[in-house]
């Protein structure tokens, strides 16, 4: 279980969905295993999930 500082739960499951999406949309720009992605956001939990 994940908790923001803003009160939002993330559960075991909701960060594994999230992480899957992202994946996805990696690899659906043509991204394989191996490559190296770089990122620059801020922090939230949608984007410590990039970091899964």
């Amino acid at each position: 279980m994940l908790t923001t500082v803003d009160g939002e739960l993330y559960t075991r499951e909701d960060i594994r969905r999230r992480v899957a999406q992202m994946a996805n949309a990696i690899a659906s720009l043509g991204a394989q295993p191996g490559d190296r992605i770089s990122v620059q956001v801020e922090k939230s939990v949608g984007n410590l999930c990039l970091y899964l």
